[in-house]
């Protein structure tokens, strides 16, 4: 691809980008001022973030772009470029002459184009769809959550469309709960250009026990994702950080912020040592994503009650590298009626794609 299909003048506004990234099949362009010379970078993300902020089709890229994009020098040695930019999750970096100017677009992983398409379409992605999500009755008396209407489809039918649009096309559903609904609006996945097969739980297996119902052999990768989940992060992203870091597993993870209502007093054993108005405290949750080597499903027998949370121990008692990918885009867990009501405000934006 050349250069120029990459670029993006500073001036143009959001509207103009999403039609470029759109033209040239990219997640990423690179923002120019009118000399050419590299300002900034514009993802999708970005730009769902803007609009999510009520910003305009019309804001100027300049006010929503990332300021700070990783880049490549003209002479930096390849190696350990793609070594940086693997630690630091880009995918593609532009390449800077000594007068800053982009002459090249740089791939962090080249050689994984080929392998990464062979590896989704032989990957398997489970959706777990069997709860009978308590916490949103009544509207869950009569239908299953992952069957609640979000943007006037099924939020299951949202994951599936999503996820198939990386290039995945191998689906298992686990269902339990008013499973007949689930199986006859998705049947055997043809209608959604997919393939889709049931895994039944006779009664509750936890989040992780409906893995043991797996067809044997499983030889590649397993997704698994919770059937209640918005996102729209590229799972195959997230799968070829998976295979580069040979992890036994890989768990998606979110930033989460909490800010403690009150000044927080801090002391040690000679009194107090200083006050902190209302502290933001961030940790990393666990969003529901994961992708699992075949060894891991050796665990399960699928009969007895497991949940993901006691996998990752035993990976880890086992000392299998299990890691976690942070999910920047965006993301939202319907657990509870406000969140519902918040994926409807979302939805057209989030996923104006989906047909």
């Amino acid at each position: 691809m050349k250069v120029d299909s990459w670029l993006v003048l500073s001036s143009k506004s959001i509207k103009d980008a999403m039609s470029l990234l759109n033209a040239a099949g990219t997640q990423v362009l690179f923002v120019v001022d009118g000399s050419g010379k590299l300002v900034g970078s514009l993802s999708d993300g970005d730009i769902r973030r803007a609009l999510l902020k009520n910003n305009g089709l019309d804001t100027r890229i300049v006010d929503v772009m990332n300021p700070r994009p990783a880049v490549i020098g003209q002479r930096e040695p390849k190696g350990p470029a793609r070594v940086r930019l693997r630690r630091a999750g880009v995918r593609f970096a532009p390449v800077l002459d000594p007068a800053g100017l982009i002459v090249d677009v740089f791939a962090a992983y080249p050689e994984t184009a080929e392998a990464l398409d062979k590896a989704t379409q032989e990957t398997s992605v489970v959706l777990m769809a069997g709860g009978e999500g308590l916490r949103l009755r009544p509207l869950t008396e009569t239908c299953p959550k992952p069957m609640l209407p979000v943007g006037g489809r099924p939020i299951l039918q949202t994951i599936v469309e999503s996820v198939a649009g990386f290039g995945f096309s191998k689906f298992f559903i686990s269902v339990n709960y008013k499973k007949d609904q689930i199986q006859n609006h998705f049947k055997d996945g043809k209608h959604f250009g997919v393939d889709i097969q049931y895994l039944t739980e006779s009664s509750s297996l936890g989040t992780a026990g409906a893995l043991g119902l797996l067809p044997k052999p499983i030889q590649s990768p397993v997704v698994v994702m919770n059937g209640d989940l918005l996102t729209s992060v590229d799972i195959g992203r997230m799968l070829a950080f998976h295979l580069e870091r040979k992890n036994t597993i890989t768990i998606g993870v979110r930033d989460y912020e909490v800010q403690v209502p009150y000044g927080v007093v801090r002391t040690d054993s000679f009194g107090v040592v200083r006050v902190e108005e209302k502290p933001i405290q961030r940790f990393q949750i666990n969003a529901g994503i994961y992708i699992l080597e075949p060894m891991v499903l050796d665990w399960i027998n699928g009969s007895d009650r497991i949940d993901m949370t006691t996998l990752i121990d035993q990976a880890i008692e086992k000392s299998c590298r299990v890691d976690s990918y942070l999910i920047n885009e965006y993301w939202l867990d319907i657990g509870r009626m406000e969140d519902f009501e918040q994926a409807q405000k979302d939805f057209s934006t989030v996923f104006s794609n989906l047909s």
